[in-house]
């Protein structure tokens, strides 16, 4: 048997931890436990909507708390950032719909 050193068991813990709370940000604020029955192509396509939804706050929110860390000196947790970025996620897709149609013209 291997005997895992106590530091490196604690490093696994954390990033255990880290794992949980990203799980639970995804099925709070994305829902992606709830789906409808419907078929495996709409499936795969609402999976890969969501997931890309979750890398565009995932990226947004790791930006936003390098940002307040150095320029402010103040920590924020992931789960309040993606809640504000969630609550500004439709506005931020607006914004781009809109540039993006008068860009077409």
């Amino acid at each position: 048997t291997d005997i895992v050193p106590m530091g490196q068991v604690h490093d696994w813990y954390s990033l255990r931890w880290q794992i949980e709370i990203l799980f639970k940000t995804w099925k709070s604020f994305f829902q992606i436990h709830h789906c409808k029955k419907i078929k495996p192509e709409r499936l795969e396509c609402h999976l890969y909507g969501q997931l890309i939804a979750i890398l565009l706050c995932s990226s947004i929110m790791f930006q936003m708390r390098q940002l307040l860390l150095m320029k402010k000196k103040r920590e924020l947790s992931e789960y309040k950032a993606i809640y504000m970025i969630k609550d500004y996620f439709l506005l931020l897709f607006q914004t781009i719909q809109k540039n993006t149609q008068e860009l077409s013209k």
